[in-house]
């Protein structure tokens, strides 16, 4: 299940993101996929007029690939065409950008750490 969750949610994993470079905000909107009662996984979005900024994607590390990170993308996609938003932004790491890339995202800056992408809906 996926459901609107709050930064206290996220708080027990803040040590862990951020050593990853992940920062928060409090104008995200975040999501959390939750199995068995537990969280496994959460990522967010923040809200433009006119685009929406994926932000925060992560998944526990003894829960990794099992599709969390893909379903909660997709998840995201939903809520972004309900708002009629046709812009999507992110700043990829090298876990995340293979999945942008495959639902065609375009590559728009390359950083140290992160690649910039727009995905266009």
């Amino acid at each position: 299940m996926i459901r609107t969750i709050t930064d206290k949610d996220i708080q027990p994993y803040l040590a862990e993101t951020e050593k990853l470079g992940l920062s928060f905000c409090n104008s995200t909107e975040y999501y959390g996929k939750f199995e068995d009662g537990v969280l496994v996984a959460f990522s967010g979005i923040l809200w433009y007029s006119k685009k929406a900024v994926f932000k925060n994607a992560y998944v526990l590390p003894d829960h990794r690939h099992n599709g969390y990170f893909k379903e909660l993308f997709r998840y995201r996609i939903i809520a972004v065409r309900e708002r009629g938003i046709k812009l999507i932004e992110a700043n990829c790491s090298t876990m995340s950008l293979p999945l942008y890339i495959k639902m065609g995202a375009k590559i728009t800056k390359q950083f140290k750490d992160w690649t910039q992408v727009q995905l266009k809906l």
